[in-house]
């Protein structure tokens, strides 16, 4: 898992490569409003996975390879997005079909 400091942030993503789905599990240790969305090679929004509130504790939430509009992406390499006004989190995701 990765870590980010000061809120000793946790992110793991299984498996990784995926197909057809990926677990996302972060942990927090203070509430937090945070963003976490996916984007491709070219840095465009591909879809956002969560927007809101969070209490401090450990969540998970899982990407099906859809965008936004539920269209099946194609196999490649994605970035998945965790951020918030103090931190900011980025891993890679290969995702194969």
């Amino acid at each position: 898992p990765l870590r980010v400091s000061p809120l000793n942030t946790t992110q793991s993503k299984l498996p990784n490569p995926f197909n057809p789905i990926t677990r996302i599990t972060y942990s927090i240790s203070n509430n937090e409003y945070i963003d976490i969305y996916i984007t491709d090679l070219n840095g465009s929004n591909i879809k956002y996975l969560f927007k809101g509130n969070v209490l401090s504790g450990s969540h998970s939430i899982i990407w099906d390879g859809t965008d936004d509009s539920s269209n099946d992406m194609p196999s490649g390499v994605y970035f998945l997005t965790l951020k918030s006004s103090t931190f900011n989190q980025t891993i890679k995701m290969m995702y194969l079909k």
